[in-house]
């Protein structure tokens, strides 16, 4: 197993949306490398809509589900084993927003997403939000992948 794929470690939980690990990995790297970060291990985890919906009212006491939830871990860890975030992400609600056949390419924007907030990225603004999917296109296009231009924020 090479070093790379030592980096991420990928969940599958649900089969909402046929997806390779590899693939995620690849964006995760792809997303460090656009970045000129060092890459440090995380983890991710692709969930249904109800674990995800569970998860976001246990530790952010949101109602519902979501895309993604990022919980930074502070960053490059410090033993071997250790991960520096955790990205728990629902293929189902990319299914649900953008149809079963950009609902992949939707989820890897997810994991870009979510890999940008661990390295400091904030969306909480729409500027911010804006300026951070924009940042995802041009990491996630020379993959291939058709994410869809940035979408109005809800008041």
């Amino acid at each position: 197993m090479s070093e790379e794929s030592r980096l991420v470690h990928v969940t599958i939980e649900t089969d909402a949306v046929a997806i390779d690990s590899a693939r995620v990995e690849e964006v995760v790297q792809a997303t460090f490398a656009f970045e000129d970060r060092p890459a440090f291990p995380i983890s991710v985890a692709l969930v249904s809509n109800e674990a995800i919906e569970r998860v976001n009212e246990d530790f952010l006491e949101h109602e519902g589900p979501t895309d993604v939830i990022t919980f930074d871990l502070g960053g490059p860890p410090v033993a071997p084993g250790d991960v520096g975030g955790e990205l728990v992400i629902s293929p189902e609600f990319a299914r649900d927003l953008a149809g079963p056949e950009r609902a992949l390419d939707e989820t890897l924007l997810y994991v870009c997403h979510g890999v940008l907030h661990l390295l400091g990225y904030d969306d909480a603004e729409e500027d911010d939000a804006r300026a951070m999917h924009e940042k995802a296109l041009a990491i996630l296009e020379p993959l291939g992948l058709q994410v869809a231009a940035f979408r109005e924020l809800e008041a």
